[in-house]
C-alpha cells in the first residue's frame, strides 16, 4: 500500500491526484491520500481512501501525529511526501517501519525561499543556509527525489539521493470549447507580486488607449492575503475594471475549459532565481488550449520557446504592452502560434509520455 501525503496543496492538485495518483491507480497500485485543506473535498474511489484533515484546526505537526497513528494499522510500504515541511515524517516512519520514501519536490526550496522571504538580507541569508541544512539532514531516510526541473535532479544527485525528472506535462484532454469572440488574455496561477502581476496590469492602458477590444483574466490563489484587494485598487485606480478581472482559484477541469476559449496566455514572472530554474506548468496547459504565449525571457522558459512563445525582458512594463499589441492584430501569428505550441503537446510534452518513468520508478521503490 501506498501513502500519500500532502500539508498544503489542494487535494484535488493537478501534478498529485490528476496526474500521480491517478496513473498508480491505472497500474494496480492502492492508495491512502492524506491531505490538509480548508474545504472539504473527497475523492475516495476504488482502490484510492482519501482521508482530508481540516487545515483550519490542525497545525502541521498534528496532523503528522494524525497520520502516524493511521500508520500503526495500514503500515504503507512507500510513504509519498510533497513538501519539505513533511520530511520530519518521512524520517520517523522510515525508522520505525523501514518504509521506502518519495520526496516530491515541486519547487526550488533554496531559490524559493530566498525570493519570499521578508527578512532582511544578512538574517534571510542565515536562515536560509540552516533551512537547506536541515533538509540535508533529513535526505539521508529519502529512497527517491521527484523534481520538476532537470536542474533539481543534479542538485539532489549531489547530496547523495536518487533523483527523477517527472515534469509537469498535461494529460492532453480533448478541448471542448470554442475561442471567445472577443480576444481573451489570461494569466493563470498562484496570485503575487513576485509573479510580475502589476506590469501585466501596467502594460494594458497604452492598448485600451488605443481602443483595442479585448479582456484581462486573472486566476488564482494569492499567496499574501490582501494582494488581491491591491492589485483591485491598482485596477481601479488605472480605470480597468471593465477590462481586468482577478477570480479565485477555479477548480482544475473548470480552469481547462476557460483556457480553450483564451486567446493569449501571459506568464510575466519577475527576474527571481526561482523562476530561472522553476518550468511553469501553466506553459504547458495554455499550449494544450492553443494559446499563444507571452512570457518573460527567463532560462527556464526560454529553453522551450521553439516558435510558439514571444519573451520579452522581465519587468519591461512597454515591451510586455507591445508583444499584446502585436498579436491582438495579428490573427494569423495568433494562430500559427497556438497551433504550434498544442502540436508540441500531443507529440512530445505530455503525460502519457511520462507515465512510463514514473512506473518505473515505482516498481524500483515497491520490489
Amino acid at each position: 500500500m501506498i501513502a500519500v501525503v500532502t500539508c498544503g496543496h489542494r487535494p484535488d492538485d493537478e501534478r498529485i491526484y490528476e496526474r500521480e495518483i491517478k496513473t498508480l491507480l491505472k497500474a494496480g497500485y492502492k492508495i491512502t491520500y492524506f491531505t490538509r485543506w480548508k474545504e472539504d473535498i473527497y475523492l475516495s474511489e476504488e482502490n484510492l481512501w482519501h482521508r482530508n484533515y481540516s487545515q483550519k484546526d490542525l497545525s502541521i505537526r498534528d496532523y503528522t501525529q494524525r497520520i502516524l497513528k493511521d500508520f500503526k494499522v495500514l503500515k504503507p510500504s512507500v510513504v509519498h511526501i510533497h513538501e519539505f515541511e513533511l520530511l520530519p515524517l518521512a524520517k520517523k516512519v522510515k525508522k520505525i517501519y523501514n518504509t521506502k520514501i518519495v520526496y516530491d519536490v515541486h519547487e526550488a526550496n533554496i531559490e524559493l525561499w530566498d525570493a519570499f522571504s521578508s527578512k532582511p538580507a544578512g538574517i534571510k541569508q542565515v536562515i536560509n543556509k540552516s533551512l537547506n541544512q536541515y533538509e540535508k539532514g533529513y535526505l539521508k531516510s529519502v529512497d527517491y527525489v521527484f523534481t520538476t526541473t532537470p536542474e533539481l535532479v543534479n542538485r539532489y544527485e549531489q547530496r547523495g539521493v536518487n533523483s527523477v525528472f517527472i515534469p509537469n506535462y498535461p494529460i492532453v484532454f480533448p478541448r471542448r470549447s470554442k475561442k471567445s469572440v472577443i480576444p481573451m488574455i489570461i494569466y493563470h496561477g498562484q496570485i503575487s507580486l513576485e509573479r510580475g502581476l502589476e506590469d501585466l496590469i501596467n502594460a494594458i492602458p497604452p492598448l485600451t488607449k488605443k481602443e483595442l477590444s479585448f479582456k484581462v483574466e486573472i486566476y488564482g490563489s494569492e499567496r499574501i492575503p490582501g494582494t488581491v484587494n491591491k492589485l483591485n485598487e491598482y485596477i481601479n485606480d488605472l480605470n480597468l475594471n471593465d477590462v481586468v478581472k482577478i477570480h479565485d482559484q477555479i477548480p482544475h477541469g473548470e480552469m481547462l475549459k476557460v483556457l480553450s476559449k483564451v486567446h493569449i496566455a501571459v506568464i510575466p514572472f519577475r527576474d527571481y532565481p526561482m523562476f530561472q530554474i522553476a518550468i511553469p506548468v501553466k506553459m504547458f496547459e495554455a499550449m494544450w488550449a492553443r494559446c499563444a504565449i507571452i512570457a518573460s525571457d527567463l532560462d527556464s522558459i526560454r529553453e522551450y520557446g521553439e516558435g510558439f512563445i514571444e519573451l520579452y525582458p522581465p519587468g519591461d512594463v512597454e515591451a510586455l504592452s507591445r508583444s499584446i499589441e502585436r498579436l491582438l492584430l495579428n490573427n494569423e501569428e495568433l494562430e500559427r502560434m497556438g497551433n504550434d505550441g498544442s502540436k508540441l503537446i500531443k507529440g512530445k510534452y505530455n503525460w502519457k509520455n511520462v507515465e512510463p518513468i514514473l512506473l518505473d520508478v515505482y516498481s524500483k521503490v515497491v520490489s
